[in-house]
């Protein structure tokens, strides 16, 4: 009897278990989801802020530097026999005193306080012989030149002369009068494509000048005024205005003379031999840079 109950209690354990496995299916294991690993995002490397090159590289200086474009005035022209020594207005081109040793002569100009051309003296051995006043028209261009002579400290009228200009506000023009403003004479200037002047002619007579010159820059290139002072200062290589005067020829005869020059690096003459009536003088040119 014990043993049926046994059996019975075994058998009602198995059909128990064999009705809960029907009713709760296996639970089937859950799907791995594989995460991929994550990749940091590639930020490009910071690059080292960079200079900018220079625009001109450094480079190692020549031995002895050209000079180009430089603006020269000349100070001093010397020969063993004379000196000119000229003298500006502070670090300008304006020139204020030429001074000439074998002749003791000497020129004084002045300005206005627009720096414009206003009086020219002429002097021997420190006298004032005669001066000169400028005056402008309406297109600021010296076109009348009154001159005075001086006794002492006595100045009288001496006369005048008029300046014509062309387009290029070169003078083409001198007409000389009396202090009583009677003609005295005509004098036409040429020039030639460069700016030099060539010619200068005196209407009604057989005065004539005529100048050649180099294509090297001209001893009086930069100085202020130059064309005017010219017409006052008596000297070859005042006629060196653009380019510098190779010869003069002309009546009287005598005055002609010829020039040959010795340049530096920048094209202005340093040695030049002025040759008249046969006779070679050598000049030495000095200059100051503005």
């Amino acid at each position: 009897m014990k043993n049926s109950y046994k059996k019975l209690l075994i058998f009602l354990v198995i059909a128990i278990a064999t009705a809960c496995s029907k009713s709760h299916p296996p639970v089937e294991p859950a799907p791995t989801t594989v995460t991929p690993p994550v990749t940091p995002p590639t930020t490009p490397p910071t690059s080292p802020p960079t200079t900018n090159p220079p625009t001109t590289p450094p480079t190692d200086p020549p031995t002895t530097p050209p000079v180009t474009g430089a603006r020269l005035v000349p100070v001093k022209i010397e020969s063993t026999e004379q000196t000119l020594t000229l003298k500006y207005l502070g670090n300008t081109a304006l020139l204020t005193s030429i001074e000439e040793s074998k002749n003791a002569t000497k020129a004084n100009i002045s300005y206005n306080v627009n720096n414009e051309l206003m009086q020219y003296s002429a002097l021997l051995k420190n006298q004032t012989l005669y001066s000169l006043d400028y005056f402008r028209d309406a297109n600021q261009r010296i076109y009348n030149v009154s001159k005075y002579t001086h006794l002492g400290k006595v100045s009288t009228p001496g006369g005048n002369y008029t300046l014509g200009y062309n387009d290029l506000n070169q003078i083409i023009t001198l007409v000389s009068y009396t202090n009583k403003n009677i003609l005295i004479n005509t004098k036409t200037l040429g020039y030639d494509a460069a700016g030099n002047r060539t010619s200068i002619t005196t209407f009604g007579s057989a005065e004539k000048s005529t100048f050649t010159f180099d294509q090297k820059n001209g001893i009086f290139k930069h100085v202020s005024f130059a064309q005017l002072i010219s017409l006052e200062f008596e000297h070859q290589l005042l006629n060196s205005l653009v380019n510098n005067v190779l010869t003069m020829t002309g009546s009287p005869a005598q005055n002609n003379y010829s020039c040959t020059y010795e340049y530096q690096t920048d094209d202005f003459p340093t040695k030049v031999t002025i040759t008249e009536a046969g006779v070679n003088t050598v000049f030495y040119i000095t200059y100051k840079t503005l």
